[in-house]
């Protein structure tokens, strides 16, 4: 009986501070789609602001954003909602290739990574990770002037 009082405090606790390390719904900053490694080791990602923002960027273990594009403020608060409602433990499950989405908060930064054959997305993170990377790759590029930077 101890045990079980024991373990069911540990999941409490740690549901807890799972919920705290969250950004709150639609709240994030930004949230960047990409995916990497293969031979290479080659990340691509987009980096999308609330304002619509698209920010284009590669590198070997850093993403270094050289590019910007736009969509609709409202089609951008959308996709940031929709993955900032996934109320799932952060999680890590890369393969050779390998998927993620990293949502920034305040103080806090939540990474879901995926790719490995014996792990299966959640939806609807899949789903909105899909779409958004057909949106985000259909998009005209311009460089980056110091303009466009947003801090």
């Amino acid at each position: 009986m101890d045990n079980q009082k024991f373990t069911l405090l540990n999941v409490t606790i740690l549901i807890l501070l799972f919920m705290l390390q969250l950004p709150a719904s639609g709240q994030a900053k930004w949230i960047v789609f990409g995916k990497g490694g293969g031979i290479s080791g080659e990340i691509t990602g987009y980096r999308l602001y609330r304002n619509g923002n698209v920010y284009k960027g590669s590198g070997n273990s850093d993403l270094n954003f050289e590019s910007i594009s736009r969509i609709k403020r409202s089609a951008a608060r959308k996709i940031i909602r929709e993955v900032g409602s996934f109320q799932q433990v952060p999680f890590t499950h890369p393969g050779n290739i390998y998927y993620f989405i990293a949502l920034s908060g305040k103080d806090s930064l939540v990474k879901y990574t995926w790719g490995h054959a014996d792990f299966t997305v959640p939806d609807p993170l899949g789903t909105v990770y899909r779409s958004s990377l057909k949106t985000f790759s259909d998009l005209q590029y311009k460089p980056i002037k110091k303009s466009d930077i947003i801090k």
